[in-house]
């Protein structure tokens, strides 16, 4: 007897442009993601489409699942990354950066991701300390600085 053994991959649906954010086939604690209950009723993040380049927060509400079954028998898709970028706040003499991810294969990172974060539209995003986010962060010439990093937190 052949057991079928499905994989939950799950994924966000651009608020904009209702492309997918696809996100990692992520286990936790040796349980898939689906399993474990992600996400939660308190979990919140904010994410980057990289085709339009709007920057949405999501809830536990917009979390959506692709199936891939009988994964023993057929190839999965590739694995994608999830980075976290921090940005300067655009407030004046404010410190605290804007944090928001990306995920797809991104690492290392391109000009054209480079490109898409530089040229970014927030949505009701702001730093830690409430200052809204600045819409095109990168549009004068060398004022932005990128600092993404793999952030295998960002389920959490």
């Amino acid at each position: 007897m052949t057991l079928m053994n499905d994989l939950h991959r799950p994924y966000l649906r651009c608020r904009s442009c209702q492309e997918r954010i696809l996100l990692p086939f992520s286990t936790l604690e040796e349980k898939s993601i689906h399993q474990a209950g992600w996400p939660s009723d308190t979990w919140q993040r904010t994410f980057l489409c990289l085709r339009c380049g709007h920057v949405y927060v999501y809830t536990q509400l917009h979390a959506q699942w692709e199936i891939f079954r009988n994964v023993d028998l057929n190839p999965l898709p590739k694995d994608v990354d999830v980075v976290l970028f921090e940005i300067g706040c655009a407030t004046e003499g404010c410190k605290s950066p804007v944090r928001f991810h990306a995920a797809g294969d991104i690492l290392p990172i391109s000009t054209r991701t480079a490109a898409t974060v530089a040229g970014a539209t927030f949505h009701d995003v702001s730093c830690d300390q409430g200052h809204p986010a600045q819409n095109r962060p990168g549009r004068a010439a060398g004022t932005l600085h990128i600092d993404p990093r793999a952030d295998a937190d960002w389920w959490k």
